[in-house]
C-alpha cells in the first residue's frame, strides 16, 4: 500500500489558536498563544484543507471546501511555529517517555533542531521542521497539551513528510521521521503505522545501515548512532508482527546484536536494555512467522523458541530480573525494565496460547498423541503462569503512576493477561459449584488489568473495547456464583499477603483444564478470544494491500464487540424484585447499571438478593472486603 494514497493529508487552515502565529511574526516570543477552539477528532487523519499562505506559496489549486463535520486544525509552518515553550516541553517529554525502550535520537540532536528553527535569522529547512514536529507530536503522547494541538503537530509533520520533505535530503533522517510517524500511529491504533514503518525499513536498507560493517561516509560515532535507530526499527517490526499479526520484514540473520550498541549511549544501562529489547523484538517476529503463519501446531518450533526465551531470561543480570524488578527497586530505568518484562511475558503467551486453547477445547482441535500430552500440558501451564505474572507487572506499572494512557504495549498486555486470569476464574467456578468465591489471587490480578484499562479507556477507544469485554466476562462469572456459598467462603478467606500481591514467582494454584461443554458459554467465549490473538482473527497477514477500504483503520487492534447474544451470552434488562436491593458495587469498574443492560450468563436465573436495605448490602461488603 502506498503511504501517500489514503494516508496523506493536506494541512488544515491556520486559525487563531495554540501555536498559531501571525504570518508577519518571526519571533517566537511574540507569537499568538490563544487557545485553539478547533473540533477534535482523533480517529481521522485524512480530512483537512491547506493553509492559504502555504497553498499560495506552493502554487497549488484550491481544494474543495470542507464539510461542516470536518475537523479543522492549525497547520504549523516555518512562518507559524508552535510556541517555543510547548515545543521544549514536548521534546523533554519525548526523551523522558521513549527512554531506553525506543531510541530515535539523542537529546542534544533535538536541542539542535530547536535552535536551528527558532533562532532568529537562521535558515531552517522544511525537512528539519518536519523532524521536529514529528518528535514533539510523539512527545505529546506523554504530556497532555490537548488533542487539537497534538493532532495539529502530527498532521503538519506528516504532510511535510508525504508532500514537501524536499529532494536533496538525508535519507536516514527521512527514515527517522517515517519511524516517528509510524510510532505516533501506533499510539493512535491505526493500521497505517505499518506503512510508515515499512517505508522506514526500506529507506534504512537503501543506505546499508542494516549491514554490520561501517559504510562510508559515516564516522564511527554516526554509524553507531544510526545503527541504534535501525535496531529500534527491528523491535517495532517484530512487536507489530506479534501484536496485530503481520509477517515481519526483518529476519534475524539480517542484524545480529553486536557489541557496538553499548557505545552509542553515555548510560550503559540504557544501551544494555535497548540491546535486550531488540532480541525480544526478533523473537516476537519469529514466533508470529513460525507458529501462527501455519495452521498446525508445531511443537518443535515452540520448543525452539521456548529455549531461546529461557536463555534470554537466564542471561539477565540479577538487578534486571523480574523478581528484583517488582520488589521496589526504584531506578531511572524502572519503567523501561517493567515494560521490557511485559514484552518478554507477551512472547511466552503468544508462543504457548495455541497449546492452551487446544488443551482447554480438545474437541475443537486436532488430537494430540499421548507422547505429546505431557509436553502440551507444560506449555499450557507456562502460558497461564506468564499471564498471571503479566497481570502482576501491569498492576505495578499502574499503581506506581508509570502507565501511559495510550501505550499499546500496556493496553494489549492488560487485555491478554485479563483473558487468561478470567479463564482461571471461569474454570474454577465450573469446578467448584458449591463453594466457589470470586476472591483471592486471580480476582486481584484481574482487578489489576481492569484498573489499568479503565485508566486508559478515557483516551483510547481500543482500551474501552477491551474493558467492556473483560467486564462482561466478569459479570457473567459473578452472576453464576451461588450467593450463599460466595458470602460464607469470602468471609472466611484471609486477605492475600503483600508478598502474594507483588511476587510474580509465588506458587499459584495449578490451572485445571475445564470440562468443556456447551453448558459453559463463559469459558467457551474466553477460549474463542484466546484462539484469535490478532484483531479478532487468527490469520497472519502477508499481503500488500490489506482491505482498509472496507474496514476501519484500527481493525487489527480491535477484538470483537462485547458479547451481545453470542455464545450463550445475553443482555437482559434486569428488574429487581420488590423489597430487594439491586446488586452493584458503587464506584467500582466492575459495576453496570441495569438501565444499560449488563451482560450475564445465558442459562443463569434472576435471583432474589438476600438484602432488604441498602445499609445491609453495604455492611455485607464491608465484612467481606
Amino acid at each position: 500500500m502506498s503511504v501517500s494514497s489514503s494516508v496523506t493529508s493536506s494541512p488544515a487552515p491556520s486559525q487563531v489558536g495554540l501555536g498559531a502565529a501571525s504570518p508577519s511574526s518571526n519571533c517566537p516570543c511574540t507569537r499568538n498563544q490563544n487557545k485553539n477552539h478547533a473540533n477534535s477528532n482523533r480517529n481521522s487523519f485524512t480530512d483537512s484543507i491547506m493553509a492559504a499562505s502555504v497553498r499560495e506559496k506552493l502554487k497549488l489549486a484550491s481544494p474543495s471546501p470542507p464539510s461542516l463535520t470536518d475537523s479543522r486544525y492549525t497547520f504549523y509552518s516555518l512562518r507559524e511555529l508552535p510556541p517555543l515553550e510547548v515545543t521544549s516541553r514536548l521534546v523533554s517529554a519525548f526523551v523522558r517517555g521513549t527512554g531506553s525502550m525506543i531510541y530515535v535520537l539523542a537529546e542534544y540532536e533535538a536541542m539542535e533542531l530547536i535552535s536551528d528553527i527558532y533562532t532568529p535569522d537562521s535558515e531552517p529547512t522544511t525537512a528539519k521542521l518536519c523532524e521536529l514536529l514529528a518528535i514533539v507530536a510523539v512527545g505529546a503522547q506523554y504530556e497532555d497539551v490537548g488533542s487539537d494541538t497534538t493532532m495539529a503537530l502530527f498532521r503538519s509533520a506528516k504532510w511535510y513528510l508525504d508532500i514537501e520533505y524536499g529532494k536533496d535530503v538525508h535519507v536516514l533522517k527521512k527514515m527517522r521521521v517515517s519511524m516517528l510517524v509510524g510510532l505516533f500511529l501506533i499510539f493512535e491504533k491505526s493500521f497505517f503505522a505499518v506503512d510508515y514503518l515499512d517505508q522506514a525499513i526500506r529507506l534504512a536498507k537503501s543506505t546499508g545501515i542494516n549491514r554490520t560493517t561501517r559504510c562510508k561516509p559515516y564516522s564511527d560515532r554516526e554509524w553507531a548512532s544510526w545503527r541504534r535507530v535501525w535496531r529500534s526499527l527491528i523491535y517495532l517490526d517484530g512487536w507489530m508482527a506479534s501484536s496485530i499479526g503481520i509477517m515481519p520484514k526483518i529476519s534475524p540473520e539480517e542484524d545480529p546484536i553486536h557489541a557496538e550498541g553499548y557505545r552509542t549511549c553515555t548510560n550503559d544501562f540504557d544501551a544494555y536494555l535497548h540491546s535486550e529489547l531488540i532480541k525480544l523484538g526478533i523473537l516476537m517476529g519469529m514466533i508470529t512467522k513460525n507458529i501462527y503463519a501455519t495452521a498446525a501446531t508445531d511443537f518443535a518450533s515452540i520448543a525452539e523458541h521456548s529455549k531461546k526465551l529461557r536463555a534470554w531470561r537466564s542471561s539477565l543480570p540479577e538487578s534486571f530480573r523480574l523478581t528484583r524488578s517488582v520488589s521496589g527497586n526504584d531506578s531511572k530505568q524502572r519503567s523501561a525494565v517493567l515494560l521490557t518484562h511485559c514484552s518478554y511475558l507477551n512472547c511466552i503467551v503468544l508462543m504457548s496460547r495455541k497449546v492452551l486453547v487446544e488443551m482447554c477445547a480438545p474437541h475443537d482441535a486436532p488430537p494430540v498423541d499421548d507422547a505429546r500430552k505431557g509436553l502440551a500440558g507444560e506449555y499450557a501451564q507456562m502460558c497461564v503462569s506468564a499471564g498471571r505474572q503479566l497481570a502482576t507487572v501491569i498492576g505495578l506499572i499502574y499503581s506506581e503512576g508509570r502507565l501511559v494512557r495510550r501505550c499499546w504495549l500496556a493496553i494489549q498486555s492488560s487485555y491478554t493477561a485479563g483473558l487468561i486470569v478470567s479463564l482461571c476464574l471461569s474454570t474454577r467456578r465450573c469446578r467448584e459449584t458449591t463453594n466457589f468465591a470470586l476472591s483471592g489471587q486471580d480476582n486481584e490480578l484481574l482487578s489489576n488489568c481492569l484498573q489499568a484499562l479503565k485508566f486508559c479507556a478515557l483516551y483510547d477507544n481500543v482500551a474501552q473495547r477491551y474493558l467492556d469485554i473483560l467486564n462482561s466476562i466478569l459479570r457473567s462469572i459473578e452472576s453464576a456464583s451461588p450467593p450463599s456459598s460466595s458470602s460464607s467462603t469470602s468471609s472466611r478467606e484471609r486477605p492475600p499477603s503483600k508478598r502474594l500481591r507483588t511476587s510474580p514467582d509465588h506458587e499459584f494454584r495449578r490451572f485445571q483444564y475445564p470440562h468443556f461443554t456447551d453448558t459453559d458459554p463463559v469459558t467457551r467465549f474466553i477460549i474463542n478470544l484466546l484462539r484469535n490473538p490478532f484483531g479478532g482473527e487468527m490469520r497472519v497477514l502477508d499481503v500488500e494491500n490489506p482491505p482498509l477500504k472496507v474496514l476501519p483503520e484500527n481493525w487489527r487492534f480491535l477484538c470483537p464487540e462485547p458479547p451481545h447474544n453470542i455464545e450463550g451470552f445475553r443482555t437482559p434488562f434486569l428488574v429487581p424484585e420488590e423489597g430487594t436491593f439491586q446488586t452493584s458495587r458503587p464506584g467500582s469498574a466492575l459495576s453496570a447499571s441495569s438501565s444499560t443492560g449488563s451482560d450475564s450468563l445465558g442459562n443463569s436465573r434472576r435471583r432474589k438478593i438476600p438484602f432488604h436495605t441498602k445499609e445491609e448490602y453495604e455492611a455485607f461488603f464491608r465484612r467481606v472486603a
